[in-house]
Order: C-alpha cells, then sequence, then structure tokens
C-alpha cells in the first residue's frame, strides 16, 4: 500500500513505527490541545478571578492533578485493550468540549453573581476553576495510558507516547505564537479544533469529520462576536464598550450610565469621573517641585492625571507610559480633544525598558499603578526600579513619587506593613523622603531638602503657585497633612521590621496579598506570622512530603517500583516545574509579557523533554551524574539572578532543565523495567504529573510568599543533592 506524503514523514522520525498503526494522530493531538488550551484557560480564568502568580501556581496544580487523577482513573474503569475506536472518540470529545470550557467560565461566574472588579472568595475561586477544567484534564490524563495500551506491541511504548505528546505541545507553542497576534482567545481555541479535526480527517478519512471540520470553520468567522457576547456577561449591568488584549494584559472599558469605568486584567483601575481624586493627588506632587519643566508621568492617564499637570504654569513636556499600551490608544482614540491640548509625548513601551534605554531626565517623576498584588506590578514597587527612576533625575531638587493604598483613617495591619515595605524601600535609595497620606499614600523622594509634608508649608507654595481648585486647597492639606495624621502613620508604619521589597525578594507582593485576603475575612495573618518565623520547619515539612509521596506511591504500581526510582521521578518533575515557573516570573519581572512568549517557554520545554527522551538511549552517564548537573546548572542561575537576562538566556536555561528531566524520567523509566507495560505507563505519568502538581502548589502557597527568588532555588538544589546521594551511597538501602 502507498503511503502517504504525511506518514512517510513520520517514518523519518525516531517513532517513525507508530505510523505502521496510523496511530500516530492521537497522542500528537491530544499534545497539541493540552498545550494550547492550558495557557488559553488559565490566563482565562486569571482575568476572570483578578488573580496573580499565587493563583496562577494553585490553578496550573489543579490542572495537573486533574491530569494526574485522569491517568489513575483509567486503572479503575477498564477498556477493551487495543481499541482505536475508545482512542478515536475520547480525542473527539476532548476536541469539541475545549471550546465550550472556554465559554463555561464566565456563563459559571454570572451564575455565581460575581461583579467585574470585586474581589470574590477562595472557595469561589477553587470551585469556578475545579468545574471549567475537570473535563478536559481529565480527558488528556485518561488518554496517555490508553495509547501506551494501544501500542504496546513496540519496544518501549511508553517513552514513544511520551515523546509524541512532547511534539503535540511543541507544535502548539508554535501555533500560538504565530496566531495569538492575529486571533483572540476563544478564536484561537476555534482554530485550534479545526485544525485538530482536519489532522484526524487526514488518518480517518471519514466525511463526518469534514462536515465537522467545516462547521468549525463557519463557527470561526463568528467566534469573536461569540466571545465578546459572552465575555459582557461577567460586567453586567455595566455594558462592555470595548476590549482588547496584548502581550501583557488584556483593557476593557464598560459604561453605566455617564461614567466609564477602566480594568486591566479584570481588575478595577480607573473610571472617568475622578476629577476630585486626580486634583488631589496631581497638586500634591506638584508641590514638592519648585518649578517642574520636564515631568515623566507612569500610570493615572484614565484618571485625568494628564489634563491636571498641563495646568501647570511651568510645564514644558510630559512623557507619558502606562503598563497596558492600549489603555494609551484608547485615550488617543475617544479623548481627542484633551489629547490635543496635552504637552504630551505618549510613548508606547514597557516602563521599565524604556528607562533602561532612554537617557532623558526629568524633574518630576509620578508613579501611578494598582498596588503590588502580583509580581507583574510589584516590580514597579521595588528597589531596582526605584533606582532606576533616581538615575533619570535632573538634580537634587527632581523628585519621585510612587503612590500605594492607604485608609481613611485607620491603617489595616497588612496595609500598614505593605506601606511600611514601601517606605524602607523608598528610604534605602532616597536621602530625603516624605509621605503624604492623601486617598493613596504619596511617597516622594529626593536628594535635597524641598519635598515637604507640612501643612504651612503647602499651603504657602499653594497660593503662591495659583493651586487652589474646586477640590484642592487649604482644607484638604490641613485635613490630610496635620501632624496627628502624620505622626500615627508612622507610628503605625514604624512598628514593623521590614524588608526591603526587590525584584527577587517580593515583600510586597505578599503584603498585597494578606490585604486582598483581607478583603475576604480571611484571617491568614497568624498562619503566615507563624511561617514567616519559623522557616526552617516550613522547609522540613516540604521535604518529608516529598518523601512520603512516593513511599505511598509504591502501593500504586503494586510494589513494582522502588523508593528510589519514584523519588528520582516525583522530585525531578517537582524541581522541573518550579524552575520553569521562576524562568516566568523572571520574563514577568523584565520585560512584562509573559503571556505571549509562554507559547515559546512551552515550545522549549517539550523540545527539550522529548530530546531528553530520544537521546536517553544513545548516552551512558548515570543518574546521579544527571542531577550533579542539573545542580550545575540552577548555581548558574543563582548567580546571574540579580542581571537583566536577555530572553534568548532564559529559553536555553529552559531548554537544558527540560533536557535534564527528560533524561532523568527516561532513564528512571527504563530501570523500572526492561518491558514496559500500559500499567507501569500510567504510574509513571501519574508520578510524574503528581509531582508536578505538588511543585507549582507549593511554590505559589508555600514558598514565593516567604522565600527570595534565589532562596528557592537554593532549596531545589539542596533536593538535587538529597537525590544525589540516595542514588550514590544508599543505593541499596531503598532497593525493596
Amino acid at each position: 500500500m502507498t503511503m502517504k506524503p504525511l506518514q512517510k514523514l513520520h517514518t523519518r522520525l525516531p517513532f517513525g513505527e507508530f505510523s505502521k498503526n496510523r496511530a500516530i494522530h492521537f497522542p500528537l493531538i491530544s499534545g497539541f490541545i493540552s498545550s494550547i488550551s492550558q495557557v488559553v484557560l488559565l490566563r482565562e480564568l486569571m482575568i476572570e478571578i483578578n488573580g496573580n502568580e499565587i493563583i496562577f501556581s494553585f490553578f496550573l496544580s489543579i490542572w495537573l492533578f486533574l491530569v494526574a487523577l485522569g491517568t489513575y482513573l483509567n486503572q479503575i474503569i477498564k477498556f477493551k485493550k487495543n481499541n482505536r475506536k475508545t482512542n478515536y472518540l475520547i480525542i473527539l470529545i476532548l476536541i469539541v468540549i475545549t471550546p465550550l470550557q472556554f465559554l463555561f467560565i464566565h456563563f459559571l461566574t454570572a451564575k455565581l453573581i460575581l461583579i467585574s472588579g470585586m474581589i470574590i472568595n477562595i472557595p469561589t475561586v477553587i470551585l469556578i476553576a475545579f468545574l471549567t477544567l475537570f473535563p478536559g484534564c481529565l480527558l488528556i490524563g485518561f488518554l496517555f495510558p490508553l495509547n501506551c495500551s494501544l501500542f504496546s506491541n513496540l519496544r518501549n511504548p511508553v517513552h514513544k507516547v511520551y515523546i509524541l505528546e512532547c511534539f503535540g505541545m511543541i507544535l502548539g507553542g508554535i501555533y500560538f505564537f504565530l496566531f495569538i497576534i492575529f486571533f483572540r482567545n476563544f478564536s484561537l481555541l476555534v482554530l485550534m479544533n479545526f485544525i485538530s479535526i482536519f489532522y484526524l480527517w487526514i488518518y480517518e478519512r471519514e466525511i463526518k469529520l469534514l462536515i465537522i471540520a467545516i462547521f468549525i470553520l463557519i463557527l470561526l468567522l463568528f467566534s469573536n462576536s461569540i466571545f465578546l457576547k459572552n465575555y459582557a456577561s461577567r460586567f453586567i449591568p455595566q455594558k462592555l464598550i470595548s476590549s482588547q488584549d496584548s502581550p501583557s494584559g488584556r483593557f476593557d472599558v464598560t459604561a453605566l450610565e455617564q461614567q466609564q469605568n477602566y480594568f486591566w486584567d479584570g481588575t478595577l483601575i480607573g473610571n472617568s469621573e475622578n476629577q476630585n481624586y486626580a486634583e488631589e493627588m496631581v497638586n500634591f506632587a506638584l508641590l514638592q517641585h519648585p518649578e517642574p519643566k520636564n515631568i515623566l508621568l507612569i500610570g493615572g492617564l484614565l484618571n485625568g492625571f494628564p489634563e491636571e499637570f498641563n495646568k501647570e504654569n511651568s510645564l514644558e513636556q510630559i512623557d507619558y507610559l502606562e503598563m497596558e499600551k492600549n489603555i494609551i490608544d484608547y485615550y488617543q482614540e475617544n479623548y481627542q480633544q484633551e489629547n490635543r491640548k496635552l504637552k504630551a509625548n505618549f510613548i508606547k513601551q514597557d516602563p521599565i525598558k524604556y528607562l533602561r534605554k532612554n537617557p532623558e531626565k526629568y524633574d518630576l517623576i509620578y508613579v501611578s499603578f494598582p498596588d503590588p498584588s502580583s509580581i507583574f506590578l510589584n516590580r514597579f514597587y521595588t528597589s531596582e526600579f526605584l533606582n532606576l527612576l533616581k538615575n533619570h533625575l535632573v538634580n537634587e531638587k527632581s523628585v519621585t513619587l510612587i503612590t500605594v493604598s492607604n485608609s481613611a483613617n485607620f491603617l489595616l495591619p497588612e496595609l500598614a506593613e505593605l506601606n511600611s515595605i514601601l517606605n524602607k524601600t523608598f528610604t534605602e535609595v532616597f536621602e530625603k523622603t516624605v509621605i503624604i497620606p492623601a486617598k493613596k499614600c504619596i511617597y516622594a523622594g529626593s536628594s535635597g531638602n524641598y519635598i515637604s509634608n507640612d501643612p504651612d508649608t503647602l499651603k504657602q507654595r499653594m497660593f503662591r503657585r495659583n493651586k487652589v481648585g474646586n477640590w484642592f486647597n487649604s482644607a484638604l492639606i490641613n485635613d490630610v497633612c496635620n501632624n496627628f495624621r502624620i505622626n500615627d502613620l508612622q507610628r503605625r508604619i514604624s512598628q514593623y521590621d521590614s524588608e526591603i521589597n526587590s525584584n527577587l525578594n517580593p515583600r510586597a507582593y505578599l503584603l498585597s496579598i494578606l490585604f486582598w485576603a483581607k478583603h475576604l475575612n480571611i484571617s491568614l495573618s497568624k498562619g503566615v506570622n507563624f511561617l514567616k518565623n519559623n522557616k526552617i520547619i516550613l522547609l522540613f515539612g516540604i521535604l518529608i512530603f516529598l518523601f512520603i509521596i512516593p513511599y505511598f506511591s509504591k502501593k500504586i504500581s503494586g510494589n513494582t517500583v522502588n523508593f528510589k526510582q519514584n523519588f528520582n521521578i516525583f522530585s525531578i518533575s517537582f524541581i522541573a516545574i518550579i524552575s520553569e515557573l521562576i524562568l516566568i516570573y523572571l520574563i514577568q519581572i523584565n520585560f512584562g509579557f509573559v503571556y505571549y512568549v509562554i507559547s515559546i517557554l512551552t515550545m522549549t520545554f517539550m523540545l527539550g523533554l522529548s530530546l531528553g527522551f530520544i537521546i536517553s538511549d544513545k548516552i551512558e552517564i548515570q543518574i546521579s551524574r544527571l542531577f550533579l548537573i542539573f545542580l550545575f546548572l540552577l548555581f548558574i542561575l543563582f548567580l546571574i539572578l540579580n542581571a537583566a537576562i536577555p530572553l534568548l538566556i532564559i529559553f536555553i536555561f529552559n531548554t537544558f532543565i527540560a533536557v535534564l528531566e527528560g533524561l532523568i524520567l527516561s532513564k528512571n523509566l527504563s530501570e523500572i523495567n526492561n518491558i514496559e507495560t500500559a500499567k507501569k505507563g500510567t504510574f509513571f505519568y501519574f508520578l510524574d504529573t503528581l509531582g508536578a502538581t505538588c511543585g507549582g502548589f507549593i511554590l505559589g502557597i508555600f514558598l514565593l510568599p516567604f522565600f527570595s527568588i534565589r532562596k528557592i532555588i537554593g532549596f531545589l538544589m539542596m533536593i538535587l543533592i538529597m537525590n544525589f546521594i540516595i542514588r550514590l551511597k544508599f543505593r541499596n538501602f531503598f532497593v525493596d
């Protein structure tokens, strides 16, 4: 029989013998769908519940846990062996339900009466994520052992199916990177379905698949309208008037009566009826410099800040930056009259990228972003960022100002400590600092003595420069800057022994999370304080957990695998997922567009993982030495963390980490038994996925909030050393 061109290509690959059974498409499609749907669905969940990196790690853990559960259920729910129809049916179901899962996110939240921009409780977050991800993840996990059974007549079927899934994920990463520029999330899933169905038709040659493919192609034409109608339900009773995606996030605009509200990644960041807020915040800032001519404004565009700055008589030029270019685009398109009056230069770059490359100096720099409730936002409140701003000041009279949340008359403990951390960071960078407890606390830093929060001094400057407005006046200055209020604020924030907030030690981020939890009536303070004061106990508990899971996993495997191999498989997956997440955070810190490049990270990681499996038989090296190589790789990353690591270097690290994980997993799989079976493949895939599940969960909940990124890498290095010792010194003790 003449082979099709695509099948001829497959026979040239290392796993070409699969094509003889016309089943290579099953694991490829499974990996392809898994790669794309994971990124798209997790991101949409993050937007829906105003999530951050801790929530992302938690969602990723739920995803991986459900995949592991699907793999385990395969051993409970019995199917006839080597039945292609079962694989075919499950793949079809997986293809169909993935876009429905996306739409179900907004349907479910509407039913649970969630209000856009409103913080929701933890049980609801878990329920939404679990119900949304449950069907697809369960099928993905269930398919792996089915594929292994289908090809059990071949040599090393588990190796080959694992490689094929990785190749599918690589194709998914390429697809995402190429098409994210042209399609929105839901449209990406619909187009993914068309490609999957068409590829399935190439092998199955069933007319019904062609009909389904044509239907999906028609659906693609209306997919954006379907998404917008579905997405708008989260804003009721407001009307969604604009929604734009970008590499760094999603910018939405809604309207209710005469007021427009602005959301970034689901979080309310401003509204059009903010004249009193803008007048207060801007004029307090302007009074910190005698004659500001060149101003850099970062954030605050849609809160009316540029218009207020434009009233300054000495002003010559405002350079304006935002965290999201679509905010600038929207303003320029919808506020043309105000735009023409502004002495503004709009710069559509990431603020940190602009400041690193542009030598321009300013008299006044004002940063007005939401609180550091994510690593992305935290980078605008760090000592590194403040030093970057300081280098762009003209002289000693020049001033840098940053805002953070405040309470009218009483600071909650978490909010007080958040302000304490920012104050500590500010005083570390600037010779002179003051705090103005306005609607948001304004932190001002300078090398000179002009900055002040003394009410009499500020009133004199206000009258001299004619800054009296509808809301900004002597009464407001007396109310905001009276001695009692200033002293009470200083007393509250000085009672904490705060650390400096930095990129690698995001302390402000943790306090923002605690403040967030306070809104949910969740008391985390006691538990958090205990863990902060007993970090050794926390790390020791994690290590015990890492030993317990592999030990009890022996029962699942029917005692066919010893503890040493269980621990190797579980812990290397644990280490690899945390390493990859750290690289994602580094991209978030340095570049701010992690969503756009996450497909490349997935692609390079899966490329490395599959390469590790492919070359495993060709490289004669002991597993213990692979752990040492991994240790050396993490040590290099440990040393260069403070540098602005280029994207290419991050991708190279990501690939090498994956290659080492693939080699270690493959060689452990070969040690289990020279003859692979579907049952052993099920256990291997389950333990591998479970290790990644625990890694994502523990990083987000227990490591990132309490330890710097450098210390987390140090902890991973310690686990690698333990693996090396177990392999080298106790090989007989751990073998049953």
